[in-house]
């Protein structure tokens, strides 16, 4: 979409506000509000508004007082819940006339780069545990347990909000689960697969529409490692595809075990040897060691509880041959825990790094000796 197109639909929707946005390193989602009047085609090309670093601690250590907001006007969407008639934009954060290096949206931008010059392109999607509350403070416990559920007011809450991410931000959710008891449900949100930096935009436009409508209703909406005793996850889906985007290079159909071409092998390698780094991303909080089932770098296909799984099904089919990697929460910057992943995959491709053969075992019983003698990686159990 062009600034011309923006401003069309601003025209047609009687826009009134635009809402801009981005991410801090912290993974806060931070922004301004401006009357549509402010907005015009400068904005687009200088950027806008000088923003006060005093406001967010983190970009402290870069020693600069402003930062300017440049709107991407290809993430313009409007914003059907707000009463009055409001959109948002998502912004590339600059420095003077120069891309800010501590934009976590730069950096996965770079990752992006990286793939492209050596010839590649890949598609990520992101399948989350949300934890919903039918209201802040109503919580009759779960000293039951969970069960799969198709509560009447969790599936009407998510049927309401997958169309609006369809419709009015092209965010497709493929599926979703529930687990729920009384006032409160653990659901998994399965994102299509998207382009690199799509992928991480949608993630955080699933947070903010899901929170502001589930705040509509008097629902709560929660993207934790942690709520008491529920630990939700995250999977990162990963599959490389040629520059023209018509081959998917992680699947080889002669290949007995599954599928998985030497390529993807080799993306396997580079993630099992950078598992502690890309952990510190996709593990970024002290809760979210809690409850890892697996002490070690494993891939393998059945067993979820391996760091890297590769999907099997449906077999035959060329576009759906993924790698899954499981270390990850809801609480992640998707952008910087995107980059890791990916970054690290691509090292593997790069140097041709081999990942030994994938684990038959159940990863979380595995011994200390095994794990030695497979060569495997420990994962660290703290965020230390």
């Amino acid at each position: 979409m062009s600034y011309k197109k923006v401003f069309d639909a601003i025209y047609k929707g009687k826009v009134e506000w635009v809402e801009l946005h981005f991410t801090t390193i912290h993974n806060m989602l931070r922004g301004i509000v401006m009357p549509v009047e402010e907005l015009d085609v400068m904005l687009f090309e200088k950027g806008v508004a000088k923003l006060d670093t005093g406001m967010f601690e983190e970009y402290g250590v870069f020693g600069l007082k402003e930062l300017l907001l440049r709107p991407i006007p290809e993430t313009f969407a409007l914003l059907p819940w707000r009463r009055q008639r409001s959109s948002r934009l998502i912004c590339k954060l600059l420095s003077s006339d120069r891309r800010f290096e501590g934009d976590p949206r730069y950096a996965l931008e770079m990752v992006e780069r990286r793939f492209i010059a050596n010839g590649y392109n890949a598609k990520v999607s992101l399948e989350p545990e949300v934890i919903f509350l039918r209201s802040y403070y109503e919580h009759l416990g779960t000293e039951q347990g969970f069960h799969f559920s198709l509560d009447n007011w969790v599936l009407e809450h998510i049927e309401e909000i997958a169309p609006l991410l369809e419709r009015y931000f092209s965010l497709r959710v493929e599926s979703f689960k529930i687990w729920a008891y009384g006032g409160l449900a653990n659901v998994k949100i399965n994102l299509r697969h998207m382009g690199i930096v799509d992928s991480a935009d949608g993630y955080q436009t699933l947070k903010y529409v899901v929170r502001s409508v589930s705040e509509l209703k008097g629902h709560t909406a929660i993207f934790t490692s942690r709520y008491k005793d529920i630990l939700p996850r995250l999977m990162i889906s990963i599959s490389v595809w040629d520059s023209g985007g018509l081959k998917n290079l992680f699947y080889d159909p002669d290949d007995t075990y599954a599928e998985l071409s030497q390529i993807g092998r080799y993306f396997i390698g580079g993630l099992l040897d950078h598992i502690g780094a890309v952990s510190a991303f996709t593990l970024s909080t002290p809760n979210s060691y809690i409850g890892l089932t697996s002490r070690y770098g494993t891939w393998g296909t059945h067993s979820r509880s391996h760091s890297v799984r590769v999907s099997l099904y449906p077999m035959g089919m060329h576009k759906y041959k993924r790698i899954e990697f499981s270390l990850a929460d809801p609480s992640i910057n998707p952008y910087l825990a995107i980059g890791a992943v990916l970054s690290a995959g691509l090292d593997g491709i790069i140097r041709k790094i081999d990942p030994g053969d994938p684990c038959t075992s159940d990863p979380s019983k595995l011994t200390p000796s095994e794990a030695s003698r497979l060569g495997l990686k420990k994962i660290s159990r703290s965020i230390k």
